[in-house]
């Protein structure tokens, strides 16, 4: 985790957190020269080197974390002792506010006491006025009794006067609730200034543990960072020794790769057409040499496939010379030569060289070699050379784990991935490996079947347990036992099945092992939002900055790399055919969770796990499951955060399960990055805006952010669940870092005036979801970078619509959501106008003319058209020539079209076409069919004649696939 944790520190000298640092320039310059140095010594040292290697990227990881704590350490005094200073003068302040506010709650009450009738509004009315009311002044309850509870609280007023206050404002809200709703607007004044009163508390109470020892902690985190930057620069020096001295960093040349002891390979169930397709490549009649790849992930059976297809007797009729070589990971071209010579029966007296005589036994004869376990391009490029093209239908078999080793050594028109067993074969495989000849006892089928389930399709898996429960009684209870305990069943068999999955892990470069590990944290058999974990590991800081790319781009580049090396599976894509979803293995999960714990960069709790509280107070990352806490009943974390507080070492935290309990809270430290609250109902909690450093915040259950969130100075992702939240405080224009903002629905607020300290958001790429957005000038000026856009208009308001057209300044928009509650009017479609950037849109409710189509169909990026209920009108659509030119994906949901006119090349890369409840639509264009690109057309709830022409054009020889839904 040294490299991590390297980038993690240059992330931090490279931001505006360097200006508060105790060292000049030239010491932090000299630094930040440091850390790359060593960065450079990760990227170019293998996964495996020597011990004095390893022991010194254990140094290095050790000095980066504490150079990390250090650092963010001084940075979160600095930004708390920046906001101490005036809250005394607040006070004063606030104290005079209170009695301000209850005199005009006395006054709110009495008009509610004597409305008249005239005032009466409807029970709408009063339902929107009582939820604004609540969503304003709940929280100053809530946030008064944390102030009242407190045991430091530094709140200038005496209890009795803050309990009064809280009593007066709970009366407000009980008696706004029952009596007659009224027009008075003095009452909603109230309202606000109640908020008010609530932002100001929080930013008082915030600071009531900041108030003492200043000066002692600033120098002491400053003495910190001169130590920690001592030991780095010694490390560095270390490092220069070795390459200096010509000390190679390279992978040890080790013991062979480890082999599952535990099945026979004749009894793998195969993917029979898999196989004829392998062997007809085999014995085919090209007569240049071919490699024939065959890939998937460790397990899977790729060497057993091979050894099948070589013991086929037609293979061995039909090459003359047959030879096999492991190369595994650390392999030598002087070693695979001498193998395979000895595989094919040649004598080798040691004397000449062995590749020329391999060479000359390979030349003018047909063979067929199998390269097993090839790891790197390197590795085929080395090897390449040794075989002969004697242009007589010679084959090579290599099989790999990597999907891109595949494909750079492929010599046909694809390769070939190994897919996990379907259900009825590892059934089949799980018995065989058992019983041999015999049946199944009865009562063991139910709970066999479960296991071969959680064998997720993974061969290896399968046999090793079978080879596991052969020897044992067949007892129905000890089978349930397995079912619960498989993976540490595996674990305990040493038949080197879990060695096997282990290597993938162990041979990942240095920037990609956090990457993997990071999927432990994900909860078992749930697919994995390719958003969520691309923004949790630029959080986590795992993306080394590029000057060409950003942060996302680079994480999306790891993740393709991972999932080319067949640790990761991909489960849904999306529209442009970049994975949605992905997950792990079970397995490949246990092991992250296990060498994670292990490297003190993750851990697991939930209330079955024995773990010891040293062991967490060093762990960088924890995950609370509490799926299997019930609601009543809050160990062990409530206990846990009772006993010692906070985890000092933690820098992430984040729940899964659905929970009730504050005691979350108290768990995290100060210097907390990563804190995932959405799966626990927590309410508001002050203590959330004291964790300055927050780098992604998600929460589902709170009411209001307060103004104070501006202090979280370096946050990147803020997402919130809560339906409550209508409007977000000014003060988010003053947060510079902000990457990601998604929320379930609000108003953002206008900029305010030039000179208030606001800035501009340059880093901002996701808002979402925002209602009536004022495209204004000021507004999109400070969002210049802006990449996904959600929008909704639910006010019928001109002055909303006619600032669309200034969405075109929006230069890097990629996706653009607009959802309409009201048509727009004509003067309005007249002037509308997308960013030419687009590649995404998706439109409901703004009812565009089918006429008027070429306002979308000229934008020269567009691959992803979604168009929902009443997008666009009119019973004709009739395409132009020169529109649509990149368009990849079409959906037409809800309209009321009935004919459409098209050629063929107006959508000439049309992959996908989607039709939904077009009940009028006659026909589906002849020319669709035509489309030399569509793969699929999907038909739902359609007319008749819609799925009878869709069926007459694809007709039964299409390639084309057709999906209709009654």
């Amino acid at each position: 985790m040294a490299y991590v944790a390297l980038v993690s520190v240059s992330q931090i000298l490279d931001s505006d957190a360097y200006l508060f640092l105790p060292c000049s320039k030239e010491e932090l310059e000299s630094f930040r020269e440091t850390i790359a140095s060593l960065l450079a010594f990760l990227d170019d040292s293998p996964p495996i080197c020597t011990q004095t290697i390893d022991d010194l990227v254990t140094r290095i990881r050790d000095s980066a974390y504490e150079a990390e704590d250090v650092v963010e350490s001084l940075v979160a005094t600095h930004f708390l002792q920046k906001y101490e200073d005036d809250v005394y003068e607040k006070g004063e302040r606030l104290h005079q506010a209170m009695e301000k506010v209850m005199e005009d709650i006395e006054s709110a009450m009495k008009v509610l006491h004597h409305g008249n009738e005239d005032h009466v509004r409807s029970h709408d009315s009063k339902h929107d006025m009582f939820v604004m009311a609540y969503t304003a002044i709940d929280p100053v309850s809530q946030i008064l009794g944390q102030i009242l509870d407190s045991d430091q609280c530094h709140f200038p007023c005496t209890k009795e006067k803050v309990m009064y206050f809280r009593e007066t404002v709970a009366s407000f809200v009980n008696f706004l609730f029952s009596s007659p709703p009224t027009s008075q607007d003095n009452i909603m004044d109230s309202f606000y200034q109640a908020k008010d009163i609530l932002d100001s508390l929080v930013e008082t109470h915030l600071l009531r543990n900041y108030g003492t020892n200043r000066y002692e902690r600033f120098k002491v985190f400053s003495g910190g960072l001169q130590k920690v930057m001592k030991d780095i620069r010694s490390i560095e020096k270390e490092v220069r020794k070795i390459q200096v001295h010509g000390q190679r960093i390279q992978t040890p040349a080790g013991p062979a790769s480890p082999t599952f002891r535990g099945y026979h390979d004749k009894m793998v169930v195969l993917d029979k057409e898999l196989e004829m397709r392998l062997l007809e490549q085999l014995v085919g009649e090209r007569s240049e040499i071919e490699v024939v790849p065959i890939v998937g992930m460790g397990g899977i059976g790729k060497t057993t496939l091979a050894r099948i297809l070589c013991d086929c007797k037609l293979v061995r009729e039909t090459f003359e010379v047959r030879g096999w070589a492991t190369i595994s990971e650390t392999y030598s071209v002087h070693a695979t030569v001498v193998r395979i010579l000895k595989d094919i029966g040649v004598s080798w007296d040691g004397k000449k060289d062995p590749i020329q005589v391999l060479y000359q036994r390979l030349y003018n004869r047909k063979f067929l070699i199998v390269l097993d376990d090839v790891w790197s391009s390197q590795a085929w490029d080395d090897l390449r050379r040794l075989f002969p093209d004697n242009s007589n239908c010679s084959r090579i078999i290599l099989t790999t784990r990597h999907s891109s080793v595949a494909e750079y050594a492929n010599t046909f028109t694809t390769y070939h991935t190994m897919q996990p067993l379907n259900e009825d074969s590892s059934w089949s495989l799980l018995c065989k490996e058992i019983f041999r000849q015999n049946n199944c006892p009865p009562e063991l089928v139910e709970i066999g079947k479960t296991i071969a389930r959680q064998c997720q399709g993974l061969p290896l898996a399968i046999s090793a347990i079978g080879g596991h429960l052969k020897k044992e009684k067949l007892s129905e209870e000890y089978w349930k036992y397995i079912s619960k305990n498989l993976k540490s069943v595996l674990e305990a068999s040493n038949d080197g099945s879990l060695e096997i999955l282990t290597k993938s892990y162990n041979y990942l470069p240095h920037r990609l092992k956090a990457c993997f590990l990071y999927f432990g944290s994900f909860p078992e058999n749930r697919p994995i939002d390719v958003s969520r974990l691309v923004r949790y590991w630029v959080a986590e800081g795992f993306i080394k900055p590029s000057t060409s790319k950003r942060m996302e781009e680079v994480a999306e580049e790891y993740l393709r790399d991972v999932i080319e090396r067949n640790l990761v599976s991909v489960h849904e894509y999306d529209a442009f055919g970049k994975p949605k979803t992905c997950g792990i293995h079970d397995l490949f999960r246990y092991i992250c969770v296990r060498e994670a714990r292990k490297e003190k960069f993750l851990c697991i709790l939930d209330r079955e796990d024995s773990f010891h509280r040293r062991e967490i107070k060093s762990q960088r990352r924890l995950i609370l499951s509490t799926k299997n806490v019930s609601y009543k009943d809050e160990s062990p974390f409530s206990s846990l955060a009772s006993r010692d507080g906070s985890c000092p070492a933690t820098r992430s935290l984040i729940c899964h399960g659905t929970h009730t309990t504050s005691s979350i809270i108290k768990l995290a430290p100060g210097l907390l990055k990563v804190f995932n609250l959405s799966a626990l109902s927590i309410g508001f909690q002050v203590a959330i805006f004291e964790l300055v450093n927050l780098k992604y915040l998600e929460l589902s259950d709170i009411y209001i952010f307060p103004p104070s969130i501006s202090r979280l100075w370096n946050l990147q992702t803020l997402i919130s669940y809560s339906s409550c939240i209508k409007y977000i405080p000014s003060e988010i224009w003053k947060m510079p870092q902000l990457r990601h903002l998604l929320m379930f629905g609000f108003h953002l607020p206008d900029v305010q005036e030039k000179g208030t300290n606001t800035c501009i958001l340059k880093s901002l790429q996701t808002l979402s979801s925002v209602i009536d957005f004022r495209c204004t000038n000021e507004v999109l000026d400070r969002i210049p970078n802006l990449r996904k856009l959600k929008i909704e208009y639910q006010e019928d308001e001109r002055l909303f619509f006619h600032t669309l057209n200034n969405l075109v300044d929006l230069r890097e928009l990629e996706s653009l959501r607009c959802y309409f509650h009201f048509g727009l009017s004509g003067d309005i479609l007249q002037s509308l106008s997308f960013p030419l950037s687009l590649k995404k849109l998706v439109l409901k409710g703004c009812q565009i003319p089918w006429n008027q189509m070429s306002i979308i169909g000229v934008l020269p990026n567009l691959e992803v058209l979604k168009l929902k209920s009443r997008a666009v009108v009119g019973n004709l659509w009739e395409t132009n020539d020169e529109e649509f030119k990149q368009l990849r994906f079409l959906s037409i949901h809800d309209s009321d079209i009935v004919d459409w006119r098209t050629e063929i090349d107006h959508f000439p890369r049309l992959r996908r076409l989607i039709l939904k409840d077009c009940e009028h639509l006659v026909e589906i264009p002849s020319e669709i069919g035509e489309i030399p690109t569509l793969e699929i057309i999907e038909l739902h709830r359609c007319s008749r004649a819609a799925e009878s022409s869709a069926e007459e054009i694809l007709g039964e020889d299409s390639e084309i696939e057709l999906k209709i839904v009654k």
